[in-house]
């Protein structure tokens, strides 16, 4: 993990490296949850680089293309250093207002989605969880692994594992056991 304040400039350089071929790599069009990631590893690149300006483009078109408040479990497992760099990159930069309110959905306190997830009428719940979504959760609940799921629904494991990240971020929880449970409260799951 690159440290913002220390990284010296080798641990920078090998990090720049790696993350430049796992770019290459990549598909011209990656999944929306794997073009996060990569975008995320970038900017924790360029802000140990002290690259703020390709970084504060990278933000803004990130927030702005992408509905990141959907993914705010992706930016929350980056750590709060890394959310930090990213609010005095828009404070920097002077980032739109809209890029720093995006920011700041991405940022919320887990705390407090958690109250407000238990804190709301079902059908409020219900109607955010999209079918596609409701159904992998039954199935899951039900006791199949992701592979399982992945050959029901004839879906790939990382479309299975997007729409569980989403399922968690929705909930306010961090495990699939703790989803269930939430579901089950808030009459989702029966």
């Amino acid at each position: 993990m690159i440290s913002f304040g220390s990284a010296s400039k080798g641990d920078t350089g090998r990090a720049r490296k790696v993350l430049d071929a796992l770019i290459a790599m990549q598909p011209h069009r990656l999944h929306m949850l794997n073009r996060i990631e990569v975008d995320l590893l970038n900017l924790r690149v360029m802000l140990a680089e002290g690259s703020r300006d390709p970084a504060a483009a990278l933000l803004s078109s990130l927030v702005l293309e992408v509905p990141v408040a959907d993914f705010r479990a992706s930016f929350q497992v980056e750590g709060p250093e890394l959310l930090a760099g990213l609010r005095d990159l828009a404070r920097h930069a002077g980032a739109a207002g809209l890029v720093a309110a995006c920011l700041a959905a991405v940022d919320a306190d887990p705390t407090a989605v958690v109250v407000a997830a238990q804190t709301r009428p079902a059908a409020a719940l219900t109607g955010e969880l999209t079918l596609r979504e409701k159904g992998v959760l039954h199935l899951i609940a039900v006791g199949n692994t992701n592979k399982q799921v992945c050959q029901q629904l004839v879906l790939t494991e990382n479309t299975v594992k997007f729409h569980m990240r989403n399922i968690f971020s929705k909930l306010g929880v961090n495990t699939r056991t703790g989803a269930i449970s939430a579901a089950r409260q808030l009459g989702v799951l029966t």
